[in-house]
């Protein structure tokens, strides 16, 4: 009789431990679930981040490229301060200065070319 009541109380314990077992299980999915949804979210405002950067040329700019692309220098100034916040008076250090910062966002693969 003794004996059985010891099996009685080890069945007893072990059902607890598995129902522990259990709701800790559901627990770790839960947050584990909380996790991935928290990452997606972070992944979507990344992307609409680097969705909403400026397309790069093929190549390096150049004097001749950038005046075929802007119509003088005042508008290329404009439009390279207004998106880099670049400052420059002439168009070699405007091209020098684009050039490096373009660079530096394909290599931390911020853009690509």
């Amino acid at each position: 009789m003794e004996h059985d009541q010891a099996a009685v109380r080890k069945v007893s314990e072990v059902k607890k431990l598995l129902h522990q077992s259990q709701r800790n299980q559901a627990e770790l999915l839960t947050l584990t679930a909380n996790l991935v949804q928290a990452r997606e979210q972070e992944l979507t405002q990344d992307l609409q981040t680097l969705s909403h950067l400026p397309s790069i040329p093929q190549s390096a700019w150049t004097i001749s490229l950038m005046r075929r692309q802007f119509k003088n220098f005042p508008t290329a100034r404009r439009h390279f301060r207004q998106l880099y916040d670049i400052r420059a008076n002439n168009w070699q250090t405007l091209i020098e200065r684009v050039n490096v910062i373009e660079t530096a966002l394909v290599h931390l693969r911020l853009t690509i070319r």
